[in-house]
């Protein structure tokens, strides 16, 4: 397997999550979502690389980890935008198959990390170059505030088998 799909399968574990983004629907006012039972950040972007060492022998180290997760969330940010915006859409003109192939092509990893991280206000912090800000802009903070998290019903969460 390799380094990112370790990531995945890594931030796809709810408990895991949460250490490093957040429990759902929770921040905690200051945009410092790891620290749960006093783990900063930085030690868990280290737990990440040595999860990712264990289980491939590839060394990552935490300052890498940290970038990929970090682009991994735009990634995820950008593609729930464009699903909540031209997305539905999309999905109301072609069936069900193709609108999952387009979310795919934006975003391989979306089905996998839609469940744990679709109700996360600290997603929207994260910009479009893969960065994590503190403050959103006005456009940013509208999208959110109307659909960014929100779970849509219907065929965007159903089983892809």
């Amino acid at each position: 397997m390799s380094s990112e799909q370790l990531l995945v399968e890594w931030l796809k574990d709810e408990r895991r999550c949460s250490h490093l983004l957040g429990a759902e629907d929770s921040s905690d006012g200051d945009n410092h979502f790891g620290g749960k039972d006093g783990m900063t950040k930085s030690v868990i972007y280290l737990e990440i690389s040595a999860f990712i060492k264990s289980r491939n022998g590839v060394h990552r180290p935490p300052k890498g980890v940290e970038s990929k997760v970090n682009a991994l969330m735009s990634s995820y940010k950008k593609t729930k935008d464009w699903i909540n915006n031209t997305g539905q859409g999309v999905l109301l003109e072609d069936c069900e198959v193709f609108f999952r192939e387009l979310v795919t092509k934006k975003f391989p990893y979306f089905y996998d990390l839609d469940p744990v991280l679709c109700q996360r206000p600290s997603i929207d912090s994260y910009t479009n170059d893969g960065k994590y800000s503190d403050t959103a802009s006005d456009s940013e903070v509208s999208d959110s505030e109307n659909e960014v998290g929100k779970r849509p019903v219907g065929p965007l969460h159903r089983s892809a088998n």
